[in-house]
């Protein structure tokens, strides 16, 4: 179990809301703006979001959570980003666009895992919406710091921001894609070593050789390392996809091997993992989890996608060895 160090700090909630209006003059602010007034708009703009989340009842103190959780969630990041830039720079992407990016993707990440944590128990929304209103449950989802995430959540917003982001300054969406899914499966294998140190996230009972001991509301158990399982295939499916991407025919290949080989291996995970009082959704017969109903739709979505690239001829892959597709 990690052991957290909890120090008097600003409310993290306060500063993510900061940070998510500093994001938004950043990317909405005309490419023409630049030099101290760009800056000034981007101050004035994380102040404005910062003053709404007061004024509707987020704290402005709070604490900071030091742990190993945090240490890899960060690592996650840095590795990613440092991962994705040389292919970045092989389809044409500046560093100006790598670091906007980063920002998107780590915010929209960050607030999408935790929304989609909080949406899977709406008791808890209800909950501190009667403790203390509206600024209670934006403090609430925004209080990464403390804890809380859903993977699925955070690649769905992350994804929508980035997509509208690359369609708004014309990059290519689908080469971008394939370059970001190999770092973002490194970083969910990194981030995974965090979850284990944190304890979330873990294994039902089990009596392997290699069962690890979990504290629950029941003592002591051993269950399955359902987090190290899932750092195990997603460092597996981050060098696979690398070295695939150099020798990818077609544009979107990478993402949609990624995102077919997660999901399964995520579908097959689920049914190892302690999911505690999450209410299941019966399908045809069975009780499947949000995370395999997602997967599941993945897959499908996935192998529609590929029919219908598969058509596609005579189109330049920037950054693989083949300048065009094979006949």
């Amino acid at each position: 179990m990690d052991k957290t160090i909890v120090l008097p700090f600003v409310s993290f909630a306060l500063i993510a809301a900061a940070a998510v209006g500093a994001a938004a003059a950043w990317n909405l602010l005309p490419q023409r703006v630049g030099g101290l007034l760009r800056w000034g708009a981007i101050a004035a703009s994380a102040l404005a979001a910062a003053g709404l989340a007061i004024a509707i009842g987020v704290p402005w103190r709070g604490s900071l959570h030091l742990s190993w959780y945090g240490v890899c969630m960060l690592a996650a990041f840095l590795a990613g980003w440092l991962t994705m830039q040389r292919r970045c720079a092989a389809i044409g992407v500046d560093r100006q666009r790598q670091a906007d990016i980063g920002i998107l993707a780590l915010l929209g990440g960050m607030l999408g895992a935790r929304l989609m944590y909080l949406l899977e128990r709406p008791g808890v929304i209800q909950a501190d919406y009667t403790k203390g209103g509206l600024g209670q449950v934006v403090a609430s989802a925004l209080d990464i710091d403390g804890g809380g995430m859903v993977w699925y959540g955070g690649v769905a917003l992350a994804t929508a921001a980035l997509w509208i982001y690359a369609k708004r300054v014309r990059l290519p969406r689908l080469a971008l894609a394939d370059t970001i899914l190999p770092s973002l499966l490194l970083g969910l294998a990194i981030g995974r070593v965090g979850c284990f140190f944190n304890g979330c996230c873990f294994g039902q009972e089990c009596h392997l050789p290699w069962a690890v001991p979990h504290v629950g509301g029941h003592g002591t158990v051993l269950v399955h390392p359902t987090q190290l399982y899932e750092t195990a295939v997603c460092l597996i499916l981050a060098v696979g996809l690398a070295w695939y991407w150099r020798r990818r025919r077609q544009d979107g290949a990478v993402t949609l091997l990624a995102i077919v080989g997660y999901a399964a291996w995520r579908f097959v995970n689920e049914f190892l993992r302690d999911h505690g009082p999450l209410v299941e959704t019966p399908v045809l017969g069975l009780n499947l989890t949000t995370a395999q109903l997602i997967s599941i739709c993945l897959i499908a979505a996935s192998v529609g996608v590929w029919a219908a690239l598969r058509g596609r001829t005579g189109t330049e892959v920037p950054g693989s060895r083949y300048a065009k597709p094979a006949a």
